[in-house]
């Protein structure tokens, strides 16, 4: 697998426009001198934490839908593949000519010769097939862990930021929440890629009996 291809799944490098903010800690004092904290009636906000969500849920929407148009390619090669392979298993090499005779013989080197090229074929499709399903996994997981570490970039500048608002309302009747809770949408970007990847898997994993 050509990890450059996916590059921008890289978590050592993260780069989320609008998440980025300096002193956040004052940044949250100012926001709760300015009374910009709001209450939903469970739980507590402020356009802060809302912007920052917005820009995490939009970055990774657009990640997702990234990985789901590299999937496309990997699934179309699988669909023709196992195309191949079915057309190859309908028929198993075909029947062996009767008779012991020199036409005969040569008709039956010619089959044999035939089965010998279809199931080389047979193997190369296997391998190739298992090689696709084993670049989906590990895209997966890419995709997961850099997910895992945005989250925890955008949760640590909203800690910071609420520590802020906290500091500057120690006393305050309704009781501010440790860490405000954070909603992350069901992006459709998710839903397409959830989709694409179990595709592919169905597909493959029917042949390789996984």
């Amino acid at each position: 697998m050509k990890r450059k291809k996916y590059y921008y799944l890289d978590p050592v490098i993260i780069r989320i426009p609008g998440i980025k903010t300096l002193f956040e800690k004052s940044v949250g004092k100012r926001d709760a001198r300015q009374n910009q904290v709001c209450s939903n009636g469970e739980v507590h906000t402020t356009p802060f934490i809302d912007a920052k969500v917005n820009s995490y849920n939009a970055h990774i929407e657009k990640l997702l839908l990234k990985t789901t148009n590299e999937l496309a390619p990997m699934i179309q090669e699988a669909n023709s593949l196992l195309v191949e392979y079915s057309l190859m298993e309908s028929h198993k090499g075909g029947e062996l000519p009767e008779g012991c005779g020199e036409e005969a013989q040569r008709q039956k080197a010619a089959v044999a010769a035939n089965y010998a090229l279809e199931e080389r074929r047979k193997e190369e499709i296997l391998k190739r097939l298992a090689k696709i399903r084993t670049e989906s996994d590990i895209v997966d997981e890419m995709l997961v862990h850099y997910q895992e570490r945005t989250e925890r970039l955008l949760n640590s500048r909203i800690c910071r930021y609420w520590s802020g608002v906290l500091c500057q309302n120690p006393d305050k009747p309704d009781k501010l929440e440790n860490f405000p809770k954070i909603k992350y949408q069901d992006s459709p970007g998710r839903k397409a890629y959830v989709t694409n990847k179990e595709k592919l898997h169905t597909m493959i994993d029917h042949v390789l009996n996984l």
